[in-house]
């Protein structure tokens, strides 16, 4: 048993080897071999286009299974899909420093220094997505 963050979780020897018990047999041949991977995380992004996405990370101190820097890459990458469909890019393609929103386009970026959770980032991606959810009142 491993505790992080006052959680209590069960590592295996899956995990030590690089691969995850809470993902699908399908992604079994992957970890540790990203290189082989069929299509990456920009395409991904790319396709999710030209609707808002948002992309969060905890710092990688903490949380050795995240790559902030990585998923900024690939949400800078998917930018010029975005254009193509009219819609707003990233913004830039410089790596921001920790806790820097970049919320301005359709395609959002924010690394936190929370490690392993999602809650630092909800309040810039409640911002970020109430651009989107606004509805009128009557």
């Amino acid at each position: 048993m491993e505790q992080t963050n006052g959680i209590v979780t069960k590592r295996d020897e899956r995990e030590d080897q690089g691969r995850c018990d809470r993902a699908s047999d399908a992604f079994e041949p992957w970890p540790l071999h990203w290189n082989d991977l069929p299509v990456d995380s920009h395409e991904l992004l790319a396709l999710c286009a030209p609707r808002p996405v948002f992309a969060g990370a905890g710092t990688l101190s903490g949380d050795g299974w995240a790559d902030p820097k990585g998923m900024f890459l690939a949400a800078a990458a998917a930018g010029p899909v975005y254009q193509l469909l009219g819609r707003k890019d990233l913004g830039t393609t410089e790596f921001p420093p920790l806790e820097t929103a970049l919320i301005g386009g359709d395609i959002a970026y924010r690394e936190h220094a929370g490690g392993h959770t999602d809650l630092p980032n909800w309040p810039t991606f409640l911002t970020f997505a109430d651009r989107y959810m606004k509805t009128s009142r009557r």
